[in-house]
C-alpha cells in the first residue's frame, strides 16, 4: 500500500513538472551520475550571464577555459570543478548577480 501511494505521489510530481532540474533555465541540470559538458555549460552560460556578469570573452573562450577544469561530482556546490560551476550556473537563472561569478572562470570565491 505504501509503495502504491509513493508511486502515485511520484507520478503526480512528474506530471506537475516537479522533475525539472533546470532551475528555470529550460536546460536540465545533470542528475545522478550524468555529468555536465563544456558545450552545454558554455551555451547556457553565454545566455544566462550576460554583459558585465560574463567573465568569458565569448562561447569559444568559455569552452577553452572549461576544458582545463576537473569534472567533479554532480551536485558539487564548491570546489574548482565544472560540476560546481554547473550548479551555480543553474542557480544563476534566479539570481544571476550572485551566482554568475561562481560559475565563471574565477569561481567567485566558491568554485575555486
Amino acid at each position: 500500500m505504501r509503495l502504491a501511494l509513493f508511486a502515485a505521489s511520484l507520478v503526480a510530481l512528474v506530471a506537475c513538472g516537479k522533475d525539472d532540474t533546470s532551475g528555470g533555465t529550460g536546460t536540465p541540470a545533470p542528475t545522478g551520475t550524468e555529468m555536465a559538458t563544456c558545450a552545454d555549460f558554455c551555451a547556457l552560460y553565454t545566455t544566462t550571464c550576460t554583459d558585465a556578469l560574463s567573465e568569458f570573452a565569448d562561447e569559444a573562450d568559455c569552452n577553452t577555459q572549461c576544458g582545463s577544469w576537473e569534472m567533479g561530482t554532480p551536485g558539487d556546490q564548491a570546489g574548482n570543478t565544472l560540476e560546481c560551476r554547473w550548479y551555480h550556473l543553474n542557480a544563476a537563472s534566479s539570481d544571476a548577480a550572485t551566482h554568475c561569478p561562481h560559475a565563471g572562470p574565477s569561481g567567485g570565491g566558491v568554485c575555486v
